[in-house]
């Protein structure tokens, strides 16, 4: 047992050397991941409630904390990512009526109502309600933090509930782009992640009965851009997951012919797509996170039950 932990501290410490998937943990439930700086955040469904939890490596062994923070009803929209001070700190939202769950077991996050965003500081001894993000009549929910910025998506529910996407730092909320609404505004964003100024992000919207899912990428200081878009009947083809890591966006891509999922990723500099295929024993991956410039942590649940775990490595190539 003590071999098997410590290999597993080895690959998350040198991911670049590894060759095979490892798991992190196995969970009772879909959930999200996020990672950052070495620190991987997930939940856990225990005792009739999701609980949030953080695992890191150190030097001897891989260390699995539950956060001293309130469990709640669905999967936590969790992002981890610098604070203020850089201390790695885990935003996600609070609700007074939690969103209902979608066909792939996670929550359809605009449907929630009375969401608030709360943040834990890793290390802090309780969590906070994030200051100047909530406003009255609202619902705030998909945060994602990046120093002293914090991104977030929010629904007015006094007025049309449709779903939009703003980022905030020492003023006033500014909104972005987003995606399209489609015939009724859901599921609107499904992942949004923050770093620096640019916010990768997935959006999903039925548009005349075809389900239509987009990966795009907004840059606060005004750039836009389209990055990948399915249609379909149902949502067997869709993209999930932004992520924006090592210059690039990364996010999934599922469909229901060829190789059922692949991990893209877009380089901001070039404007060059790359692709890794995702083999059998990942899918159906649901959300990933890389650690590195080759490797991603990943949830995935399937006939085996569900796992949080990571890949050594992943061949990407550029795409036509």
């Amino acid at each position: 047992m003590r071999q098997a932990v410590l290999a597993l501290v080895g690959l998350l410490v040198f991911p670049a050397l590894a060759r095979a998937d490892y798991t992190v943990a196995t969970v009772q439930r879909a959930t999200p991941v996020s990672a950052y700086a070495g620190h991987v955040v997930w939940s856990q469904f225990e005792g009739g409630a999701f609980h949030l939890y953080e695992a890191h490596a150190s030097p001897a062994r891989l260390v699995t904390n539950a956060l001293p923070v309130p469990p709640r009803a669905v999967p936590f929209d969790a992002d981890i990512g610098p604070g203020a001070d850089g201390t790695p700190t885990v935003v996600y939202s609070r609700c007074s009526r939690e969103p209902r769950a979608g066909a792939d077991g996670l929550p359809v996050w605009a449907t929630g109502r009375g969401c608030d965003v709360y943040a834990f500081a890793l290390g802090a001894a309780a969590e906070a309600r994030v200051p100047g993000v909530s406003t009255g009549g609202a619902s705030e929910f998909l945060p994602t933090i990046w120093r002293d910025h914090v991104g977030f998506a929010r629904v007015y529910v006094g007025r049309n509930r449709l779903p939009y996407v703003y980022v905030r730092g020492d003023g006033p909320s500014e909104r972005q782009p987003g995606g399209m609404r489609g015939d009724t505004g859901l599921p609107g964003p499904t992942s949004l992640d923050l770093a620096g100024v640019r916010l990768g992000l997935t959006w999903g919207a039925t548009v005349n009965g075809d389900f239509r899912s987009d990966a795009r990428l907004d840059t606060t200081t005004g750039g836009h851009t389209l990055l990948e878009f399915t249609t379909g009947q149902g949502v067997g083809n869709r993209v999930v997951s932004a992520f924006v890591f090592s210059g690039r966006v990364w996010w999934v891509h599922e469909t229901t012919s060829g190789p059922q999922h692949v991990y893209r990723r877009w380089r901001i500099s070039t404007e060059k797509l790359e692709q890794a295929e995702i083999p059998a024993t990942r899918q159906r991956t649901l959300a990933i996170a890389p650690q590195s410039v080759s490797s991603v942590y990943w949830s995935k649940c399937g006939d085996a039950g569900c796992l949080i775990g990571g890949d050594g490595f992943a061949n990407f190539v550029a795409t036509l």
